[in-house]
Order: C-alpha cells, then sequence, then structure tokens
C-alpha cells in the first residue's frame, strides 16, 4: 500500500482537539459509535473507529469524517485511469493512550515512521494512506497527534467503497498488530 507521513505544525495549521464539544469516548462507552454520523454512513469506518479504541490499540481516536474527493492521483494509488475514476476518503484524529499526547514531536515522528513503514508492507492497491503529525491539546495536556488520511479510487462507486474498505483494515492491522510501542509521555 502507498504511505507516507509530513507534519503540519504552526500558525494557521489544524490542532487536533481532545476535548472538542462534539467528541465522543468510544474507549470508555463503545456503544456510543450510533452517534457518530460518518459511522452510520460507512460500516467499515465504524469498525475502524471501535478497534482503535479497543484494549489492544496504543491509540484513542478523536474526530473523523468521511467525503468523495474532488481529485484523485492514480499514480499515487498504485491505479489505472479506469480504476480512478471514483474515489472516497475519510480522516481520523488519534492521540496515544498511554499519554493522551505524544508529549514530544520526536516520539510522533518515530511513531509515525514506524506506522507508515508497517502500512508499505500491507498488499493493497487503488488507495493510499498519509499521516500527518498535528498539535493536539486535551484537558490536561499539550503535545502531538496524528491525523490518518485514507483514501481510495474505483472504476465505480462500489469499486472506490470497497477499495477503502481493504485500505482501513490494512491501516488499522498495520497499527494495532504490533505489539504496543512504548508511546508514553
Amino acid at each position: 500500500m502507498e504511505a507516507d507521513w509530513e507534519a503540519e505544525i504552526g500558525a494557521g495549521a489544524p490542532v487536533i482537539d481532545g476535548s472538542w464539544p462534539g467528541f465522543v469516548d468510544l474507549r470508555r462507552a463503545p456503544k456510543r459509535i450510533v452517534e457518530i454520523e460518518e459511522a452510520h454512513r460507512f460500516a467499515p469506518l465504524a469498525e475502524a473507529l471501535l478497534r482503535l479504541n479497543g484494549a489492544r490499540s496504543p491509540l484513542w481516536t478523536v474526530k473523523c469524517d468521511l467525503w468523495t474527493p474532488e481529485h484523485l492521483d492514480p499514480e499515487e494509488m498504485e491505479a489505472g485511469p479506469q480504476e480512478s475514476a471514483q474515489g472516497l476518503a475519510c480522516y481520523i484524529d488519534v492521540l496515544p493512550a498511554s499519554s493522551l499526547v505524544f508529549a514530544r514531536f520526536e516520539q510522533a515522528e518515530s511513531w509515525a515512521r514506524g506506522a507508515v513503514n508497517r502500512i508499505r508492507n500491507r498488499p493493497c492497491r487503488c488507495c493510499r494512506a498519509d499521516l500527518v503529525i498535528r498539535a493536539a491539546v486535551t484537558v490536561e495536556r499539550e503535545g502531538f497527534g496524528i491525523t490518518i488520511y485514507v483514501q481510495a479510487c474505483g472504476a465505480d462507486a462500489v469499486a472506490a467503497t470497497g477499495h477503502l474498505t481493504a485500505a482501513l483494515i490494512e491501516v488499522i492491522e498495520a497499527i494495532i498488530a504490533p505489539a504496543p510501542q512504548d508511546i508514553s509521555a
């Protein structure tokens, strides 16, 4: 699977807010998944959110979205022109479960590099994942978090949906499957 990471930090860059007014704590109350509109629209996103908030996950989720991208680059998704007629994308903001935020940029960078390397080893075409390190805040702490973007394409909406489903499974497996890493403060 195609994957990469980058950092978007500084004036005007988005910030991951672990205490935003619409936050749904799926770690403590997984049944509240029904309150997340994007999870209703795309069941594989609901499954990804539940797994990322599960006991085996080194992360917890803060926010997500699902949309149809206006522009696709087939080369970035290992797809041919016919395979990229339709697209579907999502993002999930995540923070480390053990410390609420990555306390230092170097921790977030190390985690993102490792995750990208594991994602790249996953066999999945017509999709890509991008991890973006951002400033993050919770009620208790400030530091860094990661936005996980996953996009997929297909010859039609059904194919794009299938590829995004497969991509989400592979990305979540790559993140959760390894032994939990020390990402504490």
